[in-house]
């Protein structure tokens, strides 16, 4: 959902999905929890280096995601973010989608040997072999749009262009969650979560509240001088101006015409008079 993308990056809850990709110090300290996981390699390169970050998010997640104070909700992030990594990653890399269930049974075992030593921050991997890694997406993106609510509601009324796209974005959760309501909170079903606490996505009535907003607000104004004398009119096809100025904004041209105008009348009118004289003159001399 490219719309959720584009109006969650910036959110300061959906951020904490990035601290699970920070790199982790030393591989050895998690190779020994990833063992189980080796015989993988064959059909997912890397897959060694996905299980570190697994075993590293887990047993550090209270200091990783420190800004969340909620344990419960700690875990849910967690959750959410290994499932929508693996599920990019078969989208993009691995595309064998045939031995996806031994990399979720696979991080059981991971997260089974990390309780035995003692390192589990009480978060437990919600594996369900009902709950496909595009079932986890969809659940990911109603939880995502519940837990960011309120700084959605402020981004899209502050951004012209992050409100046009929300009506879709909207839209589509509707959807999903119409789906999961029918799935998950009118009775019990085998697709949904039994470990992750999600029962607001049931009981809250953000789903059925579109909100508004407009979407001329914070557009950045880059108009040229071409823009304003397009919408004046004042340009031909070429691009060129056709207009003439006011005459209050070119007194030459008028001042110029004035000025010719009233020389033409001073020339006749001196010209008579000379005509005049000389006649007059004559008749003297003449008359003498």
């Amino acid at each position: 959902m490219e719309e959720a993308e584009k109006i969650l990056s910036k959110l300061t809850k959906y951020k904490l999905y990035s601290k699970f990709y920070e790199e982790h110090d030393d591989t050895g300290e998690y190779s020994n929890y990833c063992r189980n996981m080796q015989y993988l390699i064959g059909w997912y390169s890397g897959i060694p280096e996905v299980c570190y970050m697994f075993a590293k998010n887990l047993i550090n997640l209270h200091e990783i995601l420190s800004e969340e104070k909620d344990n419960d909700k700690r875990c849910i992030y967690f959750n959410f973010w290994i499932t929508d990594y693996v599920r990019k990653k078969i989208n993009t890399q691995w595309e064998d989608t045939s031995k996806i269930p031994y990399i979720l049974t696979g991080f059981l075992t991971v997260e089974k040997f990390i309780a035995d030593d003692s390192k589990n921050n009480n978060c437990q991997f919600n594996y369900n072999s009902n709950i496909d890694l595009e079932l986890w997406k969809e659940r990911k993106y109603l939880y995502d749009y519940i837990e960011n609510y309120n700084d959605i509601k402020v981004i899209i009324n502050s951004d012209g262009n992050l409100c046009k796209i929300y009506s879709k974005y909207f839209d589509n959760i509707k959807e999903l969650h119409e789906k999961y309501k029918g799935e998950c909170c009118n009775g019990y079903s085998n697709k949904c979560f039994n470990l992750i606490k999600l029962d607001n996505l049931c009981t809250s009535d953000i789903f059925n509240n579109k909100l508004q907003c407009d979407e001329s607000n914070g557009i950045a104004e880059t108009r040229t001088v071409n823009d304003n004398a397009r919408d004046m009119g004042e340009l031909d096809g070429s691009g060129r101006s056709h207009s003439a100025l006011p005459a209050s904004l070119d007194p030459d041209i008028h001042t110029s015409g004035d000025l010719l105008s009233n020389n033409t009348d001073f020339y006749a009118k001196l010209g008579g008079s000379l005509t005049f004289m000389g006649i007059l003159s004559t008749f003297l001399y003449l008359y003498k």
